[in-house]
């Protein structure tokens, strides 16, 4: 794991960029994981139930939902707001695992709003980053 250079900032956040081989990977090769749905996916799925904050970049405009699914490739949600397709985002989603038992995780993410009705938003995740978050202590 490396932390990248000129990353910490005054509101305690810092980016933590995960290699290849910081999960037990090698770097650039290509690990296959079963399709999931209809033999069309690129990436598997992952039922996880927790909120996303989107963001619409360029703008102020913030959409907060709950996340359905989630893979390598990109996030299904449901919000009360329907989204253009191609709508370019940066999204939040507070990680629920600790670093080293100790540390709060957010997964940031940019990309682009593929789909998006009465039923959920899909979007597909274009680049993505772990930065770390203090925890907060009652006093």
């Amino acid at each position: 794991m490396k932390k990248s250079p000129g990353t910490e900032n005054q509101s305690s956040e810092t980016v933590i960029v995960l290699s290849n081989a910081d999960c037990g990977r090698s770097a650039g090769r290509n690990h296959h994981l079963p399709n999931s749905g209809n033999g069309r996916r690129l990436h598997r799925r992952y039922p996880i139930g927790l909120r996303i904050r989107c963001r619409v970049r360029r703008t102020d405009r913030v959409v907060l939902g709950k996340i359905h699914d989630i893979s390598s490739g990109g996030v299904r949600f449901t919000s009360s707001e329907i989204l253009a397709p191609g709508t370019k985002l940066e999204v939040s989603i507070d990680w629920p695992a600790l670093l080293d038992h100790a540390c709060r995780l957010q997964l940031k993410g940019w990309g682009r709003v593929l789909r998006s009705n009465q039923h959920g938003t899909a979007i597909e995740i274009e680049s993505h980053e772990f930065y770390t978050r203090k925890i907060e202590t009652v006093v």
